[in-house]
């Protein structure tokens, strides 16, 4: 393949150098499962630590057996199934089985707490909901503070009682698929809504990303085709293993890897907890003879405490997210590894919205390198008034192709300020010079990224001003060499009251999850705000730096 370059034209879009690539006119599962056959008896999921599996013949029989069992059960094309699970191998059966039905799918973050739940069981008007036992407390207390009823399907289910609101998954995939009958399964378009996905956006505000089956199709193909780090593309051997780390299944990084190994006969190993001990021992014990592996860049700092040169060598293609990792950690961490030449690292940029954008470059430490646009891809820096800019000049970065999401999941007013015609607006503020190569130069708006998640400020701030003590709050992230990035809130006491800054913390880490807790709280007397009450997070961020915070 011939080294990908941008492509800068008159009106100042950016293109690939590399020719635009097919994007198969298919329905999700249809595309996942169309080489299952010829993988039959090959292992398809493991347990990263039970090293319970299923080959492909047992896991596309499966997972249309729970999409019929749906079906059957009473549910209908175009409802919503909600999946607030850990990483486990039944994962990719659950969801591939609901789209097989022309189900919708929203994937929920397994440490969502209360609020979080709700606002996504509301948001996407979920009909049912695939959890764990040890979550049923709190789905129920969601369901019964929304005024909404809706089953509750349980994996894993030891010794409870189904009735009319528990469902068991073993009985759904046990049932027949209906195949002997000539079931009629519904008729899927590739545009049609696929998978519902949260998302802060590029405002703050927590929405749904809907992508269609054929945009989700078009992520998978794009990020197969840069160099070495074919994920996709080509044939697998026997000794191909996709090893999944630290990539969670409800979010969009961790679901391409394992759709990645099925369509291209690899064995995914699934570690449900996303720690370095299991990664390390699932490496050793299971032996794996090749390895991809996605770690979120708090993982190498972590790693590098704990491993030895010898649990690296099945590594060949390491993945993590841009712009948060940090260099050192980073070379530290390939640096042990005992085939340093054959193996890869490539950090990828992307949102849930538009995966992929850039061809990632290879062995590249600097994270504000972005690469070169991908095949079928357009993009564009404008500036504040629209007006495309030329190559080293500073601005918004907007994206056009088949990889952009349909748009905000009922929210038509959020989908209209981010979309300019079919440009999609990042809200990332970008450059690229005279070769077409992009470079980050800032934070999208003002999220924070930590450890590879974006936190929303707006979302804390929320919580925070739940609180009976506080009337004002704003929330900043600070640079950390863990995580890349880290909460401060600054806080404003009520009247004659006091704030004891660990209560607050402790509150926060109550209500929501644990990657979103503040480093620190900063009681003050007042916020910067401008004239019309916009909060200066510029000016909050420059007092953290006077007081060397």
């Amino acid at each position: 393949m011939a080294v990908n370059r941008g492509i800068v034209s008159s009106d100042g879009v950016v293109r690939s150098s590399s020719r635009d690539v097919e994007i198969p006119d298919q329905d999700f599962p249809t595309f996942i499962w169309s080489r299952a056959i010829e993988y039959a008896d090959r292992p398809a999921l493991t347990c990263g630590l039970t090293k319970r599996n299923y080959t492909f013949s047992e896991a596309r029989s499966l997972s249309r057996r729970f999409g019929a069992s749906l079906l059957d059960k009473g549910l209908n094309p175009g409802d919503v199934l909600a999946i607030m699970l850990p990483n486990a191998i039944d994962y990719p059966i659950v969801l591939l089985g609901a789209l097989e039905a022309g189900l919708l799918v929203t994937t929920i973050d397994p440490a969502f707490k209360k609020n979080e739940l709700s606002l996504q069981v509301r948001t996407t008007n979920a009909k049912v909901i695939v959890t764990i036992p040890t979550v049923v407390p709190l789905v129920k207390a969601v369901l019964e503070e929304l005024g909404v009823t809706m089953p509750i399907i349980l994996v894993n289910l030891r010794g409870q009682e189904t009735g009319h609101d528990i469902w068991s998954y073993r009985d759904l995939i046990s049932k027949s698929d209906g195949s002997d009958t000539q079931r009629q399964w519904p008729q899927i378009s590739p545009d049609d809504i696929a998978i519902l996905l949260s998302s802060s956006g590029t405002t703050g505000e927590r929405k749904m990303v809907a992508r269609t089956h054929k945009n989700t199709i078009a992520t998978m193909v794009l990020s197969s085709v840069y160099g070495k780090s074919r994920i996709i593309s080509g044939s697998v051997g026997n000794d191909q293993h996709s090893l999944l780390m630290a990539a969670s299944l409800s979010h969009l990084s961790g679901q391409l890897l394992v759709w990645s190994g099925l369509i291209n006969g690899a064995n995914n190993f699934i570690l449900p907890v996303c720690e370095p001990e299991p990664l390390i021992n699932a490496l050793t014990e299971q032996k794996p003879l090749s390895v991809t592996c996605f770690l979120y860049p708090v993982m190498f700092s972590e790693l590098n405490a704990l491993i030895k040169t010898d649990d690296l060598e099945p590594l060949r293609l390491i993945l993590t997210g841009c712009s948060s990792f940090i260099p050192a950690h980073v070379n530290a961490f390939l640096a042990k590894l005992p085939n340093r030449e054959e193996a890869s690292f490539y950090s990828v940029f992307g949102l849930t919205e538009v995966l992929p954008l850039f061809m990632a470059l290879q062995n590249d430490q600097n994270p504000l390198n972005l690469g070169y646009p991908e095949p079928n891809t357009e993009l564009k820096v404008i500036d504040a008034r629209g007006k495309s800019l030329g190559p080293g000049e500073v601005g918004e970065l907007c994206v056009r192709g088949p990889q952009v999401m349909k748009g905000y999941f009922n929210n038509e007013k959020a989908t209209q300020d981010t979309f300019d015609g079919d440009w999609f607006k990042t809200g990332d503020t970008v450059y690229y010079d005279e070769d077409g190569m992009f470079h980050l130069a800032g934070r999208s708006k003002d999220l924070i990224k930590v450890g590879g998640r974006s936190v929303s400020p707006s979302e804390l701030e929320f919580v925070l001003l739940s609180h009976p003590k506080i009337t004002d709050a704003g929330v900043v992230g600070v640079p950390d060499d863990t995580v890349g990035e880290k909460p401060v809130a600054f806080v404003v006491p009520k009247p004659s009251v006091e704030i004891d800054p660990r209560e607050i913390q402790a509150f926060v880490s109550s209500e929501l999850a644990p990657y979103k807790a503040l480093s620190r709280v900063i009681v003050t007397d007042s916020l910067p705000r401008n004239s019309i009450g916009k909060m200066l997070k510029r000016v909050l961020k420059e007092s953290l730096c006077s007081k060397g915070l």
